[in-house]
């Protein structure tokens, strides 16, 4: 089999996506080893999934901030940046520990699946209102990785 584009020179591997042949030069370009269109089409995948949640986020913040009740100056915990910035947290914690936490409770009564969910949604409050912003300044600082990416 020869590479998919130098028909000349023999082909030392295939594109981890679609199979085709590559030569020691186009399989150098990218790890994991893929062929330019496969590679455009998981770097166009990363940015727009990167975005999506940025996205998520901006809508969750303002969300929060448009719906907390108009109480100034009377007790903080009604601020609307801090609802807008809890929602974001709930959401980010949640993701976080989904990651990290893998789900053990299989076979449960309702009872514990109940306090199960009331547990990581108090953790991805604490957990998210920590990570927040790393987790908002890594995707944009993805997106602008991604998108400088030459195969």
């Amino acid at each position: 089999m020869n590479c998919f584009y130098h028909p000349d020179r023999p082909a030392v591997t295939t594109c981890t996506d679609c199979g085709k042949g590559l030569c020691s030069e186009c399989a150098s370009h990218s790890t994991p080893i893929l062929c330019p269109e496969c590679f455009d089409k998981r770097k166009e995948g990363n940015i727009r999934k990167d975005i999506r949640s940025l996205v998520i986020y901006v809508l969750l913040f303002i969300a929060g901030y448009s719906l907390a009740p108009d109480d100034p100056g009377k007790s903080p915990e009604y601020n609307p940046f801090m609802i807008g910035y809890a929602l974001v947290s709930i959401v980010t914690g949640w993701q976080f520990l989904t990651r990290y936490q893998p789900l053990f409770l299989q076979y449960a009564s309702i009872v514990i699946w109940f306090f199960y969910f009331l547990v990581k949604i108090l953790l991805s409050v604490w957990v998210g209102a920590i990570l927040s912003p790393f987790i908002i300044i890594r995707k944009i600082y993805r997106i602008v990785k991604y998108w400088k990416m030459q195969y």
